[in-house]
């Protein structure tokens, strides 16, 4: 598969088990190196996820690596996956964990 149709059911995925929780971005100008594929508001929390189709085969590149640790540092949320599957289970993990248990403190 390749990435951009990847990335493309990544969004759909997104918006339909999310709907209104979620503000989703995929930024189309890639002349500019090491911008993440997704940024999300996800319930009000920043998420930057990075999609490849083989993790192994494909990592990130240093600069995408660089701009995930920086997002990390500064308290939001960074990952990396690839596969649909994979990254709705790290959203539900968020949301979970620390969306719905911050909002029932």
């Amino acid at each position: 598969m390749k990435e951009s149709l990847l990335q493309k059911k990544v969004k759909q995925a997104i918006q339909e088990r999310y709907a209104t929780g979620v503000w989703y971005y995929h930024p189309m100008d890639r002349t500019q190196r090491g911008i993440i594929d997704v940024i999300l508001s996800f319930y009000g929390i920043f998420v930057a996820a990075e999609i490849k189709t083989d993790l192994i085969k494909n990592p990130p590149t240093k600069l995408q690596e660089y701009n995930l640790n920086k997002i990390a540092a500064t308290g939001g949320f960074a990952l990396k996956a690839d596969s649909v599957e994979e990254l709705i289970n790290m959203l539900d993990y968020i949301k979970t964990n620390y969306i719905l248990t911050n909002r029932n403190r």
